[in-house]
């Protein structure tokens, strides 16, 4: 997955570099972005909580399974990729891709505490089938939106600022 952020933000900017590297000069516009972001960052910070709280429970059990290693492993990149949303916010006033980044982490983030969700309900159940339908499903839809992004960046003209 995390090739998957990579190669989406450098197909988003590689689209439209124009529009992804530009500063926002419009101060109503820098203005909406910042509101924005400050919404973005309660989200990260609210995910990044849980995150925080469902590593207290795993490290504080006891009777650690088998395996346990991994879901940790996968909660520490889903809390990562929360903080860079999080700590974004002041940047994105200086250039669009700012915005992409801090949107595309908390997206990120969400869809690791999913999967480490997944990876812990599988050291205590052999196949969480429920759970892995949910993972895949929320995947997919990443990915549609992803191509709906792309599809968008592709016909905007370049230098436009929509």
């Amino acid at each position: 997955m995390l090739l998957f952020f990579v190669v989406e933000i450098l197909v988003l900017v590689y689209l439209n570099p124009n529009h992804h590297l530009s500063t926002i000069q419009d101060s109503d516009e820098r203005d909406k972005m910042t509101s924005r972001a400050t919404q973005q960052r309660g989200r990260a910070l609210a995910i990044a909580s849980i995150t925080f709280a469902g590593v207290a429970v795993i490290v504080s059990s006891s009777n650690q399974p088998e395996g346990i290693g991994a879901a940790l492993d996968v909660f520490g990149i889903a809390f990562s990729f929360l903080l860079v949303s999080f700590m974004s916010k002041t940047l994105i006033q200086t250039k669009r891709i700012w915005s992409l980044i801090q949107e595309t982490t908390l997206e990120y983030g969400a869809l690791y505490l999913f999967l480490s969700i997944v990876l812990l309900y599988h050291t205590y159940v052999s196949f969480p089938v429920i759970l892995v339908g949910g993972f895949v499903i929320a995947f997919v839809l990443r990915l549609y939106a992803v191509r709906k992004e792309a599809e968008a960046y592709y016909k905007m003209p370049s230098g436009t600022d929509e």
